[in-house]
């Protein structure tokens, strides 16, 4: 009986073993992976009995997985100190003890997505089925995309213009200064942002209406133009300065506590409904009015360098910070009740401000000195009067306090008798109007001028003519005789002209005596006579062929270049003498040959061969009967040298260029695997081939069977430094063989 026992439990034993990997399981089956913690042999073992059948299993290993039929139950027998699990899924499913009972299945798989984060989270499914799909944020902005992959908040893929939504539906905070973004696309997918700072970027626009939780809004040192805070109506800190902004709307902002718009555009600013507003800056803009009347716990005001021209904080009782230099003030009101509190007052480069009230004028003066030199303090300051104050303008008010910039100077004359007289003239100037009006004929050329006249009175006489009825030129309308009349008359002219004359719209091409009648201008007749003289011009053409330039002796000019040019000039007689040049200019050629060789080199162009590195230059004629130079720049790089050398266990060749050893192998550096000699043949970059270098390797131990290939061809002979050499008896040669072998041999004769 001992003996079946036996056998029986290595049966299971055996059964337990085969089964400690994974099955696969049939329908109506459920893998069930059982781990027995601290089981081994007869004595620390887990036992399980079939409740309604003969199936048991015996477990002394500490994971086996089998395959259970549903709806079995199972007795438990815990032997010796083990610790009994039981894992569906992978999912711990029980903790049986000794005497325990246990059914399975323990869970019904739902397959889905488990993810919460996912876009389509089965809330059914206990068991993922990878199939989760999760939404994504585009994000355009390379840089913003950098920094979410970098913190934690990206989709893993870098530079794809988007991130996990999941990711950053969450974040609460988020601080982008400095971080070279242009384009904030993606902020709308943060709704559970409350802090966010964005200050020092490149940003043209941003969109935070989605991110209706925002608390803190820093965006300063942009390029905005706009800025839309409506939806962010949790809004505690808001720092816009230094952007483009022209317009602001915080009527819906009313948790504001701190504001700075500072250095914008904005010319208008209503915080009314702002009042919680504890801090305002506001300085650098166009604002021309600012009430803060309604903002009764404003503690720092900084409006500095507007147009302000009022400014009452009379109502701001916990006011201790007022900056409002560098505006167009007339009146300042800061009878707040609480001046002794406060820590900065300035009020400076406000030229038309006078009186400013304050609490106590006595702790004003002793205390606030940053005000210009015609402010002063009172604590109750007259009634703002505009007006002009300049004693000198016409329209001076003993009544204004404040300059209004509308006097009207002294400008000039305004008595029309005088030449000094203006009809813009508001104001006239003393002493102004000097000289006094004189009428007449102001201009020299008129036969009635007036030397005394300052101001012409049309009345002078201009039309100059022969006032003679007997003459030939009489003018019924001149009122002023020139003298012009004229009488019939005769006149002879002697002309010399070169080739031609033109007479009277006649062209005379010949010498002779000419005649001719006619009425002239003045209505007389009058005979002229030509006696002409003709002399023709000359022309010559001169035409040449020449190399590379010509040096005309006619106009002492050098051509270079093909050309026919005509020069005219006047001959002996005065008239025109064109020269002709028709020039034709050929040119010298240079030819350059640079060559490099490896010992020498025979030149086309003269047939000789050099072995030293030379420049040469040979000059022929070219087919248009011009030098023709030709230059030789010759390098004679020579064979390269190399040397073998032993670098730790490896043969390394001196010089960089291309190698091939006798092992077949190409690279400056091998490592040998056997004692003999090993060669090598370098080509450098010109393609000369160096002398053969050899190195003995006799340092590695090895055993090996050596076979001599009776087959092998000697390929090359070299003398000890490696230069090829025909065989030369009773002296020591290296021979080179095809199969890469390399022989030293003497043969003494």
């Amino acid at each position: 009986m001992k003996k079946i026992l036996l056998i029986l439990f290595f049966l299971l034993l055996l059964l337990a073993t085969n089964s400690a990997k994974a099955q696969s399981c049939s329908a109506g089956e459920t893998e069930i992976n059982f781990i027995a913690i601290g089981a081994a042999g007869f004595t620390d073992y887990v036992l399980l009995q079939q409740t309604t059948g003969a199936s048991s299993f015996f477990f002394n290993t500490e994971s086996v997985f089998e395959c259970i039929s549903d709806e079995d139950c199972f007795n438990v027998t815990v032997a010796g100190n083990v610790t009994f699990e039981v894992y569906q899924g992978g999912i711990l499913v029980a903790s049986p003890i000794n005497g325990e009972t246990i059914c399975f299945p323990f869970v019904t798989y739902i397959y889905g997505c488990t993810d919460l984060n996912a876009s389509n989270f089965d809330a059914l499914a206990n068991t993922d089925d990878g199939s989760c799909v999760y939404a994504k944020t585009y994000v355009p902005d390379d840089n913003f995309e950098a920094y979410l992959e970098a913190n934690g908040m990206g989709d893993g893929l870098t530079l794809n213009d988007s991130v996990l939504t999941s990711n950053i539906n969450t974040s609460t905070s988020l601080n982008l200064s400095y971080e070279d973004i242009a384009d904030l696309t993606g902020i709308e997918d943060f709704i559970s942002l409350i802090n966010l700072n964005c200050s020092n970027n490149q940003l043209t626009s941003l969109d935070v209406s989605a991110n209706t939780a925002l608390t803190y809004l820093y965006c300063s040192s942009n390029e905005i133009t706009s800025l839309n805070v409506s939806d962010n109506i949790s809004l505690s800190e808001f720092d816009c300065s230094g952007n483009q902004i022209t317009s602001l709307n915080l009527s819906a902002n009313v948790a504001l506590s701190v504001l700075q718009c500072s250095n914008n555009q904005l010319t208008s600013l209503d915080v009314s409904n702002n009042i919680a507003l504890q801090t305002l800056n506001c300085h650098v803009n166009q604002l021309t009015s600012l009430d803060v009347s309604n903002n009764t716990v404003l503690q720092a005001l900084s409006c500095e360098f507007n147009q302000l021209n009022n400014l009452d904080v009379s109502a701001n009782a916990f006011l201790i910070w007022l900056k409002c230099y560098n505006n167009d003030l007339t009146s300042l009101d800061v009878r707040n009740g609480n001046n002794t509190s406060f820590l900065i007052f300035q009020a400076t480069v406000n030229t038309n401000l006078n009186c400013i009230d304050v609490d106590n004028v006595a702790w004003a003066n002793a205390n606030w000195t940053t005000i210009d030199a015609q402010s002063y303090f009172s604590t109750n300051c007259p009634p703002v009067v505009f007006g002009c104050t300049d004693i000198l303008a016409c329209n001076y008010s003993s009544s204004a306090n404040v300059d209004d910039g509308s006097c009207d100077l002294p400008n000039g004359c305004g008595d029309s008798l005088y030449l000094e007289y203006d009809a813009a003239v508001t104001c006239p100037t003393a002493n102004a109007c000097v000289t006094l009006i004189v009428t007449g004929c102001m201009s020299s050329i008129a036969c009635n001028y007036d030397p005394n006249a300052n101001v012409d009175d049309g009345s002078c006489l201009t039309a100059f003519g022969c006032m003679d009825a007997l003459s030939c030129n009489y003018d019924s309308t001149a009122t002023c005789d020139d003298i012009s009349c004229v009488y019939p008359s005769s006149s002879t002219s002697i002309i010399t002209a070169c080739d031609s004359y033109d007479w009277n719209g006649q062209s005379i091409p010949l010498s002779g005596s000419y005649d001719q009648n006619f009425t002239n201008a003045s209505g007389c007749d009058s005979t002229v006579t030509l006696n002409l003289t003709i002399i023709n011009s000359t022309s010559s053409t001169a035409t040449e062929t020449e190399c590379n330039s010509y040096t005309w002796s006619v106009n002492g000019s050098t051509y270079t270049s093909s050309v026919i040019d005509t020069l005219i000039g006047v001959n002996a007689a005065g008239c025109a003498d064109s020269s002709i040049l028709d020039l034709t200019i050929n040119y010298s050629t240079i030819s350059t040959y640079n060559q490099v060789a490896c010992n020498s080199y025979t030149w086309p162009v003269n047939g000789l061969t050099y072995t030293s590195p030379s420049m040469i230059n040979v000059i022929n004629v070219n087919a248009a009967g011009c030098p023709e130079t030709s230059i030789l720049n010759l390098t004679i790089s020579g064979n390269p040298v190399a040397n073998i050398f032993l670098n730790g266990f490896d043969l390394e060749v001196t010089i960089s260029d291309i190698y091939y050893w006798s092992t077949s192998e190409i690279t400056q550096t091998i490592t040998p695997a056997a004692n003999g000699w090993y060669w090598c043949i370098v080509t450098d970059v010109n393609g000369c081939i160096g002398d053969t270098a050899f190195y003995e390797v006799i340092n590695i131990v090895s055993v090996v069977n050596e076979t001599i290939n009776s087959d092998r061809k000697i390929i090359k002979i070299t003398d000890m430094l490696g230069q090829e050499t025909p065989y030369i008896k009773n002296t020591p040669l290296f021979y080179i063989y095809d199969d890469g072998t390399v022989e030293k041999r003497i043969v003494i004769e």
